[in-house]
């Protein structure tokens, strides 16, 4: 009787001995925080979520039925639709999965191309998540210099693929088209430009303490979890150990451009007489491979 009277005029104390439960919210598959049709039943403990449960049904689109009732080379364009930020890189997985089960091994020079396009289209997909993440949490600064730097190198998948999104741009055996001209020193001149950009972005929110508060030990798993749940599998083991022993082999954007075979053959080359286009090998697995197109005899005599 005494304490209630002692703590009857303080309503934060009254407060705190209320009882309390957690809250179970719906986001999605349509609300301005979810990107994409994403639905996620969420705990919330006041602001903080205790247990996420997602249903990810609403993402199907039915890609492993299409691709049944398809070829193997109009399978690709589905690919683009997986991750339009960087299909380039759909691209080239599911064209290596191909060409690994029918045993066609690329020409080099379409291997580097595809490198190449791809290292451009990873900065893209890092660009993207960044931007947006610093746009959600109130950077829309950031939000604006990660797009135009994502521009610039969009700008050159679209002189090199012919299309900014929905590339479907590799072949199996190779690629669709080879550089066209000055394409290289076009991507020389904007790098500098993309790296002022991203240097920019690190000054804004690699020390900033919202931005560090929002996302430091967020997310993370730890080693016994992971195990426990199984989260790895032995491929992604295998493949992790793979991508780790063969990065030092790897060509980057540098090696690419600084290559000697790779630079006297683009010196070389025209849009007219090296541009590839998928032809069909005389083999009877009706391979897939990429080989420069060549004037015809009928042309060259008239």
């Amino acid at each position: 009787m005494t304490d209630a009277l002692e703590h009857a005029g303080d309503a934060l104390s009254l407060e705190s001995e209320l009882p309390s439960s957690l809250m179970t919210v719906n986001l999605g598959p349509s609300h301005p925080a979810m990107h994409g049709t994403v639905r996620l039943t969420v705990k919330l403990d006041g602001e903080s979520i205790v247990e996420a449960i997602p249903e990810i049904g609403f993402l199907h689109r039915g890609f492993s039925k299409s691709s049944e009732n398809s070829t193997w080379h109009q399978v690709l364009p589905y690919t683009d639709r997986l991750n339009y930020v960087s299909p380039v890189l759909n691209n080239t997985g599911y064209i290596m999965g191909v060409e690994k089960l029918a045993g066609v091994k690329p020409t080099e020079r379409a291997e580097y191309l595809r490198v190449l396009a791809g290292e451009i289209s990873r900065i893209c997909d890092h660009l993207t998540c960044v931007g947006a993440i610093g746009l959600e949490l109130g950077a829309f600064t950031v939000f604006l210099y990660a797009i135009e730097a994502r521009e610039l190198l969009w700008d050159r998948i679209a002189e090199l693929c012919g299309a900014r999104v929905t590339v479907s741009w590799t072949r199996i055996g190779g690629v669709a088209t080879d550089l066209p001209p000055g394409w290289i020193e076009k991507l020389r001149d904007c790098l500098p430009r993309v790296i002022e950009l991203t240097n920019e972005i690190d000054v804004l929110l690699t020390r900033n303490r919202i931005f560090v508060d929002r996302t430091r030990n967020v997310g993370v798993i730890s080693a016994e979890e992971t195990c426990a749940k199984r989260i790895p599998t032995r491929f992604t083991i295998a493949w992790t150990s793979k991508c780790r022993s063969a990065r030092a082999a790897t060509p980057t954007i540098a090696t690419c451009c600084a290559s000697p075979r790779f630079a006297s053959r683009t010196a070389s080359s025209s849009s007219a007489s090296r541009s590839f286009r998928p032809a069909r090998s005389s083999s009877t697995t009706g391979d897939m491979h990429c080989r420069p197109r060549r004037k015809s005899s009928r042309r060259s005599k008239a």
